[in-house]
């Protein structure tokens, strides 16, 4: 029998639902009408189902790509997914998880209320794979109860201010204001790339202010310029992989066409997400400034990394194709470095390499884009190959966690609990290049 709790918990880690609440509460505060509340409560909570509808679209035209990609590629290993790894865990430590979830969130609004960092993270998802990562390392561990839900909670509302936090100065440079901020577990891949295209780039030289001759100014519709990138790519990855593949896989009509029509879904799906974005941003924002006034003053919604693909549309593409690029040299790398293959994900390469695109063109333009991404894409791949054995422990084969900042804190909360000092000096040398970058270029 399903009890209260579990309907509380599932409520909560529904973000379509939060968002919509948060929305009606902001409105509230501010006095306004029934009407209007429950109005603007429902446009946002439609803008998150239609955004989500868009990513559902990109994300199945994807894994039609991802498989045509893995086969072509010819590897076997694990495929870095958080969604994958959150399922499986959440079956064994739901209940745990969940908890944890909630707790976070309320000790993310105690920090945002107590401190100058006044971010409130309203990426649900992000702060369950957050949740989920910290509970299964310290549960494998021997870590377990009131404990292990407290360090897990405490570790995942500072990581939910402090990662929208070291990523505002240039949110700022990509929305020209502090209306909202990133809420997406990527962020150390996102500075990394924004770091190395701060040196090799220059902002001056924008993905967005690419000139073309007068007689293909219908290009600079920005689905019709997305499709000369993206249509190719489908079609001569399936071209590579040769029909038989498509026989196999039981594909009806020609292997061609199949391929074009998914193309042109991703395509629609970007508009669909486009489009959910615009209602919510109409509704929360204005909306969110009740709950700036009464209880956290000044403070910022941060906001999963769909809502910024319209700033930059040609970044997104730009920062999509070098990441894999990069992911693709990262698999080469790993043999040598007696680490098991990493197989790139396509869902991981478009959304966090599109969103580090973004980060990578707002400090370094196209260079930025192009060079950082590549850099990108390798971090992403080598980094989940130290979460294999995590794996291994909760007998899941296949499959890993992705997302910077989650596999991130899962070896760092791992090297802790073991004194890996080796481990946790590594990822400290992360840190000096980006801090020394920070100051000298001021961002």
């Amino acid at each position: 029998m399903t009890t209260i709790f579990e309907i509380i918990s599932e409520l909560i880690g529904n973000s379509s639902v939060v968002l919509a609440l948060i929305t009606m509460l902001g409105l509230f505060l501010q006095n306004d009408s029934l009407g209007n509340i429950i109005k603007e409560g429902f446009l946002t909570f439609i803008g998150f189902l239609i955004m989500m509808i868009g990513i559902n679209v990109i994300v199945e035209s994807i894994k039609y790509l991802s498989m045509i990609f893995e086969y072509t590629l010819g590897v076997k290993g694990y495929i870095a997914d958080v969604s994958s790894m959150s399922g499986v865990i959440n079956k064994i430590l739901g209940s745990e998880i969940a908890l944890t979830l909630s707790l976070t969130m309320i000790i993310n609004i105690i920090i945002a209320r107590l401190t100058k960092f006044k971010f409130i993270f309203l990426s649900g998802q992000a702060l369950l794979w957050m949740s989920t990562v910290s509970i299964s390392v310290l549960y494998a561990n021997g870590i377990q109860g009131g404990l292990m839900i407290t360090i897990a909670s405490l570790w995942g509302g500072i990581m939910a201010v402090s990662m929208p936090a070291l990523c505002q100065p240039i949110v700022r440079r990509i929305t020209g204001n502090d209306k909202i901020a990133l809420g997406h577990f990527c962020s150390i891949g996102y500075l990394i790339q924004a770091m190395i295209a701060k040196v090799v780039g220059d902002p001056k030289r924008s993905t967005e202010d690419i000139e073309l001759p007068k007689r293909f100014g219908f290009l600079k519709n920005s689905y019709l310029s997305m499709s000369l990138i993206i249509v190719p790519l489908y079609v001569v990855l399936a071209l590579f992989s040769g029909e038989n593949y498509f026989q196999e896989q039981e594909y009806t009509g020609n292997y061609l066409i199949k391929s074009f029509m998914e193309s042109m879904s991703f395509i629609a799906g970007i508009y669909i997400l486009n489009s959910g974005v615009s209602l919510i941003m109409d509704s929360l924002i204005p909306a969110f400034k009740g709950i700036a006034t009464k209880l956290v003053p000044d403070s910022i919604p941060a906001l999963d990394c769909p809502v910024f693909f319209p700033y930059m549309p040609n970044a997104v593409i730009l920062g999509f194709l070098a990441t894999m690029l990069g992911s693709v040299i990262g698999v080469i790398i790993l043999p040598f470095i007696g680490q098991p293959i990493i197989i790139p994900s396509m869902l991981v390469g478009f959304f966090a390499g599109g969103t580090a695109g973004i980060f990578g063109n707002a400090v370094g333009g196209i260079r930025g884009t192009l060079i950082g991404g590549i850099f990108h894409g390798i971090f992403i791949t080598i980094i989940p190959a130290y979460m294999v054995s995590l794996s291994s422990f909760y007998e899941i084969q296949g499959i890993t966690f992705s997302d910077s900042d989650v596999v991130i804190s899962g070896i760092l909360i791992n090297g802790i609990i073991l004194s890996n000092w080796k481990m946790i000096i590594m990822l400290a040398f992360l840190l000096i290049p980006f801090i020394y970058i920070k100051r000298k270029y001021k961002i």
